[in-house]
């Protein structure tokens, strides 16, 4: 070894150590939070959280500082404290104020997020909202006052903002920002980019009730051609999982029989994939429903001998024991 080589290789430790003890915080930290929330003292929380805040701020990490601006609006459902009725403002603009700061990817992603705040808060509190006079204030004022328009047409220009960063966001991979999804959000196990994410909350909002019947109409036109330009884009479970959410928007006034023909064509597709599995699942109810039994046994017994170690395999089991124990 050379001097500088043994100065490289010294260097390379440090960083390395300095990252796993990094992550190590970041776990113990989330974990305290988990306890917290187990034990139902989330309010004890609030600390922790701007404890992680402030240091992935400081550390640039921007993984860590989106998981903890999720949580702290998670928190701030649980606080009476809300005086002057303007909490949810503030955390928007604390949202907005972020997202300026950034740069690159990372402002990107983060400006999908705002969106998603923005229709998630609605959707939450559209019982409240929709009982306001409908005018458009142009998004201006506190959040907790916007009607159902302001709402509406806020989405509307932050999408047609993000719309022009659709390429930025095709090339980044969701693996960036795995830690900000929960553990149980089934759907982000199909997402391979933030583009595929960003397209699934624009669908979200299309078909919401910010839109009359009329506009949805218009609206399903639009979810119809993103899941398929999804179906185009994505390979294995996550195709299969697109092709199956188009169908159920596409279902209307399908018969039994019409639908179980389209799942018959997602299944013996070429394309790859244990969520098969579900997909097997749901033809097997339909010909239950229909009385055939027996050809439903026969697809348990076939997905059975190709899926057994999927993960989604649990629900046709249960079918298929439902079945056996009433014939």
């Amino acid at each position: 070894y050379s001097k500088n080589m043994k100065k490289l290789v010294l260097f390379s430790m440090l960083c390395c150590s300095l990252l796993s003890f990094s992550q190590d915080y970041y776990k113990q930290q989330w974990d305290k939070i988990r306890q917290n929330t187990e034990k139902g003292v989330v309010k004890s929380n609030e600390s922790i959280i701007q404890e992680i805040k402030t240091r992935a701020m400081k550390e640039k990490n921007v993984p860590q500082l989106i998981k903890a601006l999720k949580n702290e609006f998670s928190v701030s459902f649980y606080k009476n404290d809300d005086e002057q009725n303007n909490e949810k403002s503030g955390f928007l603009k604390q949202l907005q104020d972020t997202e300026k700061s950034l740069k690159g990817d990372d402002q990107v992603f983060f400006s999908v997020l705002v969106m998603e705040y923005v229709k998630d808060y609605y959707l939450d509190n559209s019982w409240r909202i929709n009982m306001l006079t409908n005018l458009d204030q142009n998004g201006k004022g506190e959040i907790e006052t916007w009607t159902k328009l302001d709402f509406k047409n806020w989405i509307a220009q932050k999408i047609e903002s993000i719309d022009t960063q659709s390429n930025k966001l095709k090339n980044i991979q969701i693996t960036q920002y795995q830690t900000i999804f929960e553990e149980n959000d089934l759907e982000i196990d199909f997402v391979k980019s933030a583009y595929d994410w960003y397209q699934l909350n624009k669908i979200d909002y299309w078909k919401s009730d910010l839109f009359t019947k009329d506009e949805k109409v218009v609206n399903n036109e639009k979810v119809q051609a993103t899941y398929k330009d999804l179906i185009e884009r994505n390979e294995g479970n996550s195709k299969l999982y697109f092709q199956e959410q188009l169908l159920n928007d596409q279902l209307g006034n399908k018969t039994n029989k019409e639908v179980l023909t389209e799942l018959s064509k997602i299944y013996e597709s070429n394309t790859q994939g244990d969520y098969k599995a579900v997909i097997a699942n749901r033809m097997m109810q339909l010909l239950i429903d229909d009385g055939k039994q027996i050809e439903a046994l026969a697809i348990a017994d076939q997905a059975k001998a190709q899926y057994k170690k999927s993960k989604f395999i649990n629900g046709l089991l249960n079918t298929e024991s439902t079945v056996r124990q009433s014939t």
